[in-house]
């Protein structure tokens, strides 16, 4: 057998190979050099990646050595298995912790930018958005960890938190030790179990609750830092470096810039309002910021009484739309309408339904998902016809849309909107609020997971200390998305009464018979 070749400066571990052990002896391999390549600046926090060479066979592996798992050392590339003998180094294994906690530092005290008018309104509601995937399978918690190490690291706005200076909210980097993921055993449908929501103030935080070999993960995201659009994008590249964690992939992990506010944005395209500040919030904030302090305020959860429709019968909803020249979305908002009319008992013209709209791809040149913190459009629509069919409200609440978007009205009108978040509808009924996420693109796994649905959280922690009644801060929600082929509606509630679920469940019942109708 050659002789072990001596480690490097920069290695963590060294590692033998036995070639009596590594193969029969009818059939010999001559092992050539194999040496640790692990640095310092390796992209996994807890694992080594070993390349090594079998001589019957030149061929080249990278696979990750996890010290959580030393029992899973891969086998090589070649055509016999080769085994590892790992002695590890205590010295350097103190030293590769230091450095994962160094990663999870951000320099305290430094403030990035102040907030524009369409973050800060949702920092005065609270709302934290989770983006929670079913899975079942093995799920490697340390590789999860590390792929969120480096999703933080790729994206700093997610090492950051909210601040304050001179009396205005700033985004600011995180003064102490970021929280690392949190995980228990519990109920996979409570993604808020066990999670201290309470005193949470990061920019992102991971949750897991374990049940078996199923297990509900949040990405959890204030909805100040990002909308929809970009949390589905940043919860698709969490899972894509998991994925490329378990397979051996190396990433590259270069720091992106901080994502710019709708105002500015769209300024930067020739659409503004007067008094317009847009040059105020894309520019760096000058001072040293205190940190925005939630931890004594009540926190509320949601509640969400949930439809969701078979492969099968959203197929067929699909081609219905497409037979009677509407969306989805017009199907779905005609069935919201009839089912709050219907349980109620108000006209559907009294009725305020708004549509939120992704404008991302709504203005040009086109703006990336993680560019960007809320790029939303409000399309308001009360119903104008005189027919209860669902396809003729679909129908209109599709020609509302296409008029506004249209005429660009929705991009200045979305200028305009943390002016009349507050302001309610006066004495009729309350504000629906429609948010379609569309198809959600399969997440990637690696073999042996498999995520099964796709399911949206919200909690809110007021500035106020209390629920927003009225306005946009106070309609209620109800957000559709498909996965995997399942359409999903789900009516979201803050903490509501025994008789608030009731008459949820009634409304969800009524959307349902109203687009199974249409079969």
């Amino acid at each position: 057998m050659p002789r072990r070749p001596a480690p490097t400066a920069r290695c963590a571990r060294s590692v033998a190979h036995s070639a009596s052990r590594s193969a029969p002896r009818s059939s010999p391999i001559t092992f050539t050099a194999h040496r640790c390549t692990r640095s310092p600046i390796s992209p996994w926090p807890s694992a080594t990646a070993c390349v090594r060479r079998c001589g019957s066979a030149p061929r080249w592996c990278s696979r990750p050595y996890s010290p959580r798992s030393p029992s899973r050392v891969p086998a090589c590339a070649g055509d016999r298995p080769c085994r590892n003998r790992i002695r590890r180094s205590r010295r350097n294994s103190h030293r590769a912790t230091k450095m994962r906690r160094a990663k999870l530092v951000a320099t305290p005290g430094k403030a990035i930018r102040y907030l524009a008018p369409s973050e800060a309104m949702f920092v005065e509601m609270g709302t934290v958005v989770g983006y929670s995937v079913r899975a079942r399978g093995e799920l490697d918690e340390a590789a999860l960890s590390d792929a969120f190490d480096v999703l933080r690291h790729r994206y700093p706005a997610l090492r950051g938190q909210l601040g304050t200076l001179d009396g205005e909210l700033v985004f600011m980097t995180y003064a102490g030790h970021l929280p690392e993921i949190s995980v228990i055993t519990g109920d996979l449908d409570a993604p808020l179990g066990g999670f201290d929501a309470g005193s949470n103030d990061a920019m992102s935080a991971l949750h897991v609750v374990r049940a078996g070999d199923a297990a509900s993960v949040t990405l959890w995201i204030p909805h100040c830092l990002a909308d929809a659009g970009h949390g589905l994008a940043l919860s698709a590249e969490l899972w894509s470096l998991y994925t490329d964690r378990m397979v051996g992939d190396v990433p590259t992990s270069i720091p992106g810039e901080h994502p710019a506010s709708l105002e500015a944005l769209l300024a930067d395209r020739g659409i503004s309002k007067p008094g317009d500040e847009s040059a105020r919030w894309s520019a760096p904030a000058v001072g040293e910021p205190d940190p925005l302090d939630t931890s004594g305020l009540p926190f509320y959860a949601t509640t969400n009484i949930r439809l969701r429709l078979s492969a099968h019968d959203t197929a067929a909803l699909r081609l219905a739309a497409r037979r009677d020249g509407v969306t989805v979305h017009g199907l779905v908002s005609a069935a919201i309408l009839r089912a709050q009319s219907d349980i109620d008992d108000a006209a559907l013209a009294d009725i305020p339904y708004v549509s939120a709209v992704d404008l991302r791809g709504r203005i040009t040149p086109p703006v990336p998902p993680a560019a960007a913190t809320n790029m939303l459009g409000y399309v308001p629509y009360k119903a104008d016809v005189e027919s209860t069919r669902l396809i003729d409200l679909a129908r209109s609440v599709n020609d509302r849309l296409l008029a506004q978007l249209g005429d660009g009205s929705v991009l200045l009108g979305a200028l305009y909107i943390p002016d009349l978040a507050k302001h309610g509808s006066g004495s009729g009924p309350k504000g629906v609020l429609g948010t379609n996420l569309g198809a959600v693109p399969a997440l990637r796994t690696p073999p042996g997971l498999e995520i099964e649905d796709f399911r949206a959280s919200h909690y809110r922690k007021p500035l106020s200390g209390k629920l927003h009644e009225r306005g946009l801060m106070g309609m209620t929600t109800y957000l559709a998305r498909s996965y995997a082929g399942w359409l999903s509606i789900d009516l979201m509630t803050y903490e509501p009464s025994p008789q608030d679920i009731a008459v949820g469940d009634r409304k969800i019942a009524a959307i349902e018979n109203h687009l199974l109708s249409l079969r």
